[in-house]
């Protein structure tokens, strides 16, 4: 529905401002920066800690364009691929796979609940969202 958006305020005339992908989390973390390991590391499974806590990884479902634009701009990969991915890492490694969460409004409240969980969302969602603040810009561009 976002590229439909643009599509039709680009026919208008009107200028709009470029999708935002966010890395985000809750505002009062316990985590200072999720920055530091690699964005593809966070989501690939593999066991990674900041200040001694371990990052908790959420996968946001919620918007096909959205999960599509993370595979492509941030693991670099397809779906397939990172699936057989993410289970070779965990498998290896012993990590585990990060929830996914098909309902914004649950991704949202799992945020919340937990300061170590980070996910991505675009910008207008993170804006509209309490209690939840981008850490990092993960991607900025075209949807088409």
């Amino acid at each position: 529905h976002r590229a439909g958006t643009e599509l039709v305020a680009a026919a208008e005339g009107v200028e709009m401002e470029l999708p935002h992908l966010l890395l985000t989390r809750r505002v009062r973390p316990v985590l200072h920066r999720t920055c530091d390991p690699p964005r593809s590391l966070i989501f690939l499974g593999v066991p990674l800690e900041k200040n001694g806590e371990s990052i908790v990884p959420v996968l946001n479902t919620s918007d096909p364009l959205l999960h599509e634009v993370f595979l492509q701009k941030v693991t670099f990969m397809s779906s397939p691929a990172y699936e057989t991915q993410l289970i070779s890492t965990v498998f290896r490694l012993g990590g585990k796979r990060p929830n996914k969460y098909g309902d914004g409004k649950e991704l949202i409240d799992a945020l919340r609940k937990n300061p170590h969980a980070v996910t991505y969302l675009w910008q207008d969602q993170v804006d509209t969202a309490h209690g939840i603040k981008a850490v990092s810009v993960v991607w900025t561009g075209s949807t088409e």
